[in-house]
Parts: structure tokens; sequence; C-alpha cells
């Protein structure tokens, strides 16, 4: 998690990059997820973090919040979803990130894309 986390910083500091977090996370998890990311110091690095307090199904909470930001790449580290998102959202290029931080580390798509 390190890895990606040095990564986010390093694409929140270009300007051609917007970055979301969309969490689907339950409502209950609300508190967690605002100290899990008050401790990783990531407040300021997102455009918006959108988390799933109606309770829908993580997946389908992603699916309507990617469609609705129209956005040009999305990033999972739930192979399920990964697959779920890829049927459904079209214009998305949808990828699974790995813990490590390896997909980060060979992607230099950072500085060409526009969303």
């Amino acid at each position: 998690m390190k890895k990606n986390l040095q990564a986010i910083r390093e694409m929140a500091k270009k300007k051609n990059i917007q970055i979301y977090i969309i969490s689907g996370r339950y409502n209950f998890l609300k508190e967690k997820t605002k100290q899990w990311s008050k401790k990783h110091k990531i407040n300021g690095l997102f455009k918006n973090i959108f988390l799933n307090t109606k309770n829908q199904q993580p997946h389908l909470f992603k699916e309507k919040m990617a469609k609705k930001l129209g956005l040009g790449y999305y990033f999972d580290d739930d192979p399920i979803t990964v697959n779920y998102l890829k049927k459904k959202i079209k214009k998305t290029k949808i990828l699974l990130i790995r813990k490590d931080g390896e997909l980060f580390e060979k992607l230099s798509l950072w500085g060409d894309h526009k969303r």
C-alpha cells in the first residue's frame, strides 16, 4: 500500500489529472474510512471522495459513480469488482491494482491523461 500511496501523491502533483476515491464501504464504516485517510495523510490529494453512504451493493455503487464521473481510468484492488466493471463500463479503462503497487510502477500514462 505504501507504493500505491506514493504513486497517488505523485499523480496528484500533475495539473491535468483529477483523482477521486470511490469507496464501496458501507455507511457504518464512514468514520473508520475518515480515520484511515487522516492516518495516511491523503486528505487534499483527491478532487472528491465518494462514500457508499446509502449502503448500496459496493460494485453497483462503484459502477454508478464511475459512469457519473466519466472516468478515463478506474483502479480497484478487488478482482471480482474489476471483472464486473469491465463488463459494465466500456468507456473507462478498468485496471486491477495490487497492494504492493506493481501496477503504478509499470504505468507511464499519468502525464498523458486529461481526466
